[in-house]
């Protein structure tokens, strides 16, 4: 199904406010993007009745998230007790996107990626989902993640694609075998923290606290794979936006700053790069 098909039908309104919003601005594709996968989550206060509005929302996301898929996590209390709480997965046919909803959270999950517009757009479905529905829930804080990996060309090592600023110091005449570099940044009511690993730990593709939905995995994760069988180093840049939002549910005023937090990851991800990586990848 087209983008411009996927608007059309289950987010209309929210999509021109966004459109319209952002008219100056272009984001474009990258020609050979390194990202890996990329979540958009609410955190949200607790809604005990969310199994009570599956069915509602199953039929509103039937169209594009088909599967689904019935689980548990456990999570810590107030109290400080420890407590299992169900969730749903709802999965695309293409297995390239898919969404994820608890009683604490709710978030957009994909290992496709071809532009910022391309996944508002696929998020904009969600939030109009859960508006059309009249969920009635608070959002605490919104989050945007981005991990995006470094799978070097032939004869080249992963700390060619990261800026001379952050490659730290290697003594002369070694091999670097394993480094980090984390930064946080305060943009418009909102923080970016980037991590760079270039090399990553032999034994380190994804970080351990990221929650991943069951998807299709992507050529650059498959990529990174062959290349760790091989012996060779490999690298990350991970990126996260954090806004405060405090606030009842509203997918227009939502997708604003989803679109405001893009921007500031984007500038964040730039700075980091070699001009050697906007070479390769843009």
């Amino acid at each position: 199904m087209c983008k411009l098909a996927l608007t059309e039908q289950f987010a209309p309104g929210i999509f021109i406010v966004w459109k319209k919003r952002n008219m100056k601005t272009s984001p474009g594709s990258w020609r050979k993007p390194p990202l890996a996968y990329v979540v958009a989550e609410l955190a949200i206060s607790v809604y005990y009745a969310m199994p009570d509005a599956l069915p509602d929302l199953q039929r509103k996301l039937f169209a594009s998230y088909p599967k689904v898929l019935e689980g548990a996590e456990n999570v810590i209390l107030e109290s400080g007790t420890l407590a299992s709480q169900p969730t749903w997965q709802f999965i695309s046919e293409s297995q390239t996107h898919g969404v994820y909803i608890s009683p604490r959270s709710i978030s957009l999950h994909a290992t496709s990626y071809v532009n910022s517009s391309d996944f508002l757009t696929y998020w904009a479905i969600v939030l109009d989902a859960i508006q059309s529905i009249g969920l009635p829930v608070y959002v605490k804080s919104a989050g945007l993640r981005y991990f995006d990996l470094i799978v070097p060309e032939e004869n080249r090592f992963p700390a060619d694609y990261i800026s001379e600023k952050i490659q730290g110091l290697v003594p002369e005449g070694v091999v670097s075998v394993w480094s980090l570099w984390h930064g946080a940044f305060l943009f418009d009511r909102a923080q970016v923290s980037i991590r760079v690993s270039a090399p990553s730990p032999a034994d380190f593709l994804f970080p351990p606290e990221l929650r991943m939905l069951p998807l299709k995995t992507s050529q650059i994760i498959r990529d990174a794979e062959q290349k760790r069988k091989e012996g060779k180093l490999t690298g990350f840049i991970d990126t996260e936006c954090m806004r405060m939002v405090e606030r009842t549910f509203s997918a227009s005023d939502l997708l604003a700053d989803f679109t405001d937090m893009h921007e500031f990851t984007s500038q964040s991800f730039r700075a980091v790069l070699s001009p050697l990586a906007e070479k390769e990848w843009k």
